[in-house]
């Protein structure tokens, strides 16, 4: 193949490239708070305590904006195993996982009778629980 062809074949895969990534629909939920420090949460016992009232309250009455909107996803992303997260989503998921399994693994087993009862996250991630 001549340099020309091999050019505007290169073209067309590039251009064809930007075509399907800009086709597909934004899966990921949003990044909003994706910059929050999980860990601070986890080791301030007030604050985790007041998202787990929230996560497993019937209303978003104890909710924060932030509660609000990740118990608003989490019947749908922990028995996905998180696939619409971003990659810090996806971290931050299985630290609070990891975290509540081996610290408050009561609260743990309540999220997990909430809002994932066939623990679909939990047979994903059996190194969480070990």
């Amino acid at each position: 193949m001549n340099r020309l062809a091999t050019a505007l074949l290169a073209v067309a895969l590039v251009a064809l490239t930007e075509l399907v990534v800009d086709a597909r629909p934004q899966d990921t939920y949003s990044d909003r708070y994706d910059h929050v420090d999980i860990g601070v949460i986890l080791q301030n016992k007030r604050l985790l305590d007041g998202y787990l009232r929230c996560f497993l309250g019937a209303d978003d009455a104890q909710c924060d904006q932030m509660a609000k909107e990740v118990k608003a996803v989490l019947p749908e992303a922990l028995p996905s195993n998180c696939a619409r997260c971003t990659p810090g989503q996806t971290d931050a998921m299985r630290q609070v996982v990891r975290h509540l399994a081996k610290e408050r693994p009561a609260d743990w087993r309540q999220i997990q009778a909430k809002h994932d009862p066939a623990g679909a996250y939990a047979k994903a991630n059996p190194d969480l629980f070990q």
